[in-house]
């Protein structure tokens, strides 16, 4: 974030952009793909779809993180 290469996107955002709706059809038809634990997951790939992201290359504390495509979802 101090780089200005992460940017914050939040409900507020999303609605003001118009963009809302979609994001909550998104995560609705992701739900049904994901363990209730992943909650998490289904918000960030529903959210970069959203906004039209690629890829998602989401910030875990695993050893190997996986970057998720998003065409393949």
């Amino acid at each position: 974030m101090r780089a200005n290469k992460v940017e914050l996107v939040s409900d507020i955002y999303l609605r003001k952009i118009g963009m809302f709706g979609i994001f909550q059809h998104r995560v609705k038809e992701l739900k049904s793909l994901f363990n209730p634990s992943d909650l998490g997951e289904v918000y960030a790939i529903a959210m970069a779809r959203t906004l039209g992201c690629f890829c998602l290359y989401p910030m875990i504390s695993k050893k190997i993180a996986r970057i998720i495509c998003l065409q393949e979802l």
